[in-house]
């Protein structure tokens, strides 16, 4: 049988982040189809997170996220003190599930610095950043101990992880970098071989948006409702339209031309794992959808 694990991700500092006065920060991390969230903290410049969040896992399933290159996503809201159901998507930071190390519990974590995506800097040389950490821990309520002898963990042995396959050795996420002589963003060195690819998102229609909105929260008036959604780094809102029950907008197509290798983009894919489209009010998120980007990897 397979040992019972925890993988753990470790949140401590932040820095250099919008703080929109009144409201909290908080953290939501996405893994294996399980989501789970930070306690809020007052969002300020600088914050103290100095929160653990864990999914229950074993050896042999972490071996599969490994070898497909399932990532963990972290995103960071900034939310209404008065209720948790406004949100603000500040950014977020993809981790590759290769880099998490062992650690004996009640061990420090080993922690660095992550670029937060999609979050707008105050400056060149203040840029949103928080301290994160992937590690792997002993379930105490694992009911089995015993390690599967056709697994091979040597990636985990507590050095630093050897990746997958020869032809990418870097278990850093791909960032997209936009390359204005070309026209398009660059994903991976530039040196080489290379496609161009057009990646295309079309928002058509919506329905039952009213659900959404929690009966005690009275919305912004004037402000009109929209689709905000991250694409390669670069924050996308579609047409504001007002009557949320009856949604009526023409279709919005946001194009952007990509160039990497095969391989690369389809690594990129892989580690964002899903596009969330968001339904805003003003500057609150009243929900999202996930659209998946496995059938274009």
């Amino acid at each position: 049988m397979s040992e019972d694990i925890l993988l753990v991700l470790s949140i401590c500092d932040g820095r250099h982040l919008p703080a929109p006065p009144g409201y909290s920060l908080l953290a939501e991390a996405k893994f294996d189809h399980q989501i789970l969230q930070s306690d809020p903290v007052p969002l300020a410049s600088h914050v103290d997170f100095n929160s653990e969040l864990a999914w229950e896992t074993d050896r042999r399933a972490l071996q599969q996220h490994r070898l497909h290159k399932n990532p963990v996503k972290v995103e960071f809201y900034a939310t209404s003190d008065a209720t948790t159901d406004l949100r603000q998507l500040l950014g977020y930071v993809v981790l590759d599930t290769r880099t998490a190390i062992e650690r004996q519990t009640g061990a420090e974590p080993e922690v660095k610095w992550h670029r937060i995506l999609g979050c707008r800097p105050k400056s060149a040389h203040e840029l949103p950043a928080v301290q994160l950490g992937l590690s792997l821990e002993p379930n105490p309520t694992g009911g089995s101990s015993v390690l599967d002898p056709t697994i091979d963990l040597s990636e985990t042995a507590g050095s630093e992880p050897e990746p997958c396959e020869p032809s990418d050795p870097q278990p850093e996420p791909v960032v997209p970098v936009l390359d204005e002589r070309l026209g398009c963003f660059q994903l991976g060195p530039p040196a080489g071989p290379q496609e161009l690819f057009t990646l295309t998102v079309i928002v058509v229609h919506a329905r039952n948006l009213e659900l959404l909105i929690p009966p005690e929260v009275d919305l912004p008036t004037g402000t009109g409702f929209s689709f905000y959604y991250s694409l390669l780094g670069c924050d996308i809102v579609t047409d504001t339209f007002n009557n949320i029950v009856q949604p009526r907008f023409l279709a919005e197509r946001a194009v952007t031309r990509v160039r990497a290798r095969l391989p690369v983009l389809r690594r990129y894919l892989q580690q964002l794992g899903s596009i969330d489209v968001h339904l805003c009010c003003g500057d609150l998120s009243l929900g999202s959808a996930s659209v998946p980007l496995a059938p274009a990897s």
